[in-house]
């Protein structure tokens, strides 16, 4: 039964298609198709010669899922006869082979690439464009700049993508126009692809986007901003706190907190003070980093309250460092909650670790 059980195991296994790869290859042309795709690349390498030799079919659904399932694969050998492929006569294969080139990260496949993101066809160009920045080639910025005022939305949000994995500040004017663009996506897309340039003048134009009618845009702008430790960046952000959407409002909260600005405490406090404050469990982990006195006496309050409240609060006591906290502290070690009382121990060292720093010599 044990032979049996391991055998149905073997053959139900996601590394073995479940039917030859030309039956499957055969499916291409049907609405089975993204399961039959599926099948082979989760096989790996050994279907490689067929998916090779489908390339090559009169049917274009053939060349198009062969193509999808080659760059999955993710086999070298495959760059070469896609390279052949990149000028077919339907624009879904184009696609096809433009996503499948970018899969497969070769450099040879940049001048194809180049090409195609010219081409006629929207998708074939949103493709192409995508292809290009997973090559991370500093000579495709040029090409992807010159997306960025496509006609169509879809292109222009893909090369705002691909600016940014360039990482070169070559991208900055580009990226800094299509945030003025009309359509949300682009300005996203822009504004999200701006951490990983990390040039100064940015921040500007990120406060700014803090304000946009997308709340898409406003978040990718927040975090760019709390990922830049932009301390100018303070006003815009305390305004974010109220922003409609919950997920804004927390970016805002952790951009804050990470600047660690003291003129942020009074708010962080208000959090704590606030039993219904869906940001009060956070503003009470945060604070102690701030070390700031003001912060002692909320934090000893919870912890008198006990509970996991209560617990986070003296791990940010310990934080804060304020001698002051060590008498309650000693309390809670000599108490009967094990747990808070490995937690106070902890608190406790890390006070006396920056009342009473160790002498290197």
């Amino acid at each position: 039964m044990g032979a049996l059980i391991a055998g149905l195991l073997l053959f139900l296994s996601p590394a073995r298609a479940l039917e030859p790869p030309e039956q499957l290859i055969q499916k291409f042309k049907t609405d089975d198709a993204p399961s039959a795709a599926n099948q082979l690349v989760l096989t790996g390498e050994s279907v490689v010669p067929q998916l090779l030799d489908a390339l090559k079919s009169q049917d274009e659904k053939q060349r198009y899922w062969s193509a999808s399932a080659l760059g999955e694969i993710g086999v070298v050998r495959a760059v070469k006869p896609l390279l052949e492929l990149a000028g077919d006569s339907d624009a879904d294969v184009r696609a096809s082979v433009a996503e499948a080139l970018g899969e497969l990260r070769e450099p040879t496949s940049y001048q194809a690439l180049a090409k195609l993101a010219g081409d006629e066809d929207e998708q074939v160009r949103a493709a192409a464009v995508r292809g290009l920045g997973q090559l991370r080639m500093p000579a495709a910025a040029d090409v992807l700049m010159t997306r960025m005022t496509d006609s169509k939305a879809s292109v222009r949000q893909a090369a705002g993508f691909a600016l940014g994995d360039l990482k070169g500040f070559s991208a900055v004017d580009a990226l800094l126009t299509a945030m003025k663009d009309t359509n949300p996506d682009v300005r996203s897309a822009a504004v999200f692809a701006l951490p990983s340039l990390r040039y100064p003048g940015l921040v500007p134009a990120l406060m700014l986007a803090c304000s946009d009618s997308e709340a898409e845009v406003r978040y990718y702008a927040i975090l760019t901003l709390g990922q830049m430790r932009a301390r100018e960046a303070y006003e815009p952000l305390v305004r974010e706190l109220r922003d409609v959407e919950a997920k804004n409002a927390e970016a805002a909260f952790n951009a804050l907190a990470d600047l660690r600005d003291r003129r942020f405490v009074p708010t962080l406090l208000g959090y704590i003070a606030d039993a219904g404050s869906p940001l009060r469990r956070a503003a009470v982990a945060r604070i102690g980093a701030f070390r700031d006195g003001r912060a002692l006496d909320p934090l000893l309050k919870l912890v008198k309250g006990g509970g996991s409240l209560g617990r986070s609060a003296i791990e940010s006591l310990g934080a804060l460092g304020d001698s002051d906290a060590v008498a309650a502290l000693k309390e809670i070690v000599e108490g009967r909650d094990s747990s808070m009382a490995t937690q106070a121990k902890q608190a406790i060292a890390a006070i006396e670790a920056r009342v009473h720093p160790q002498v290197v010599h």
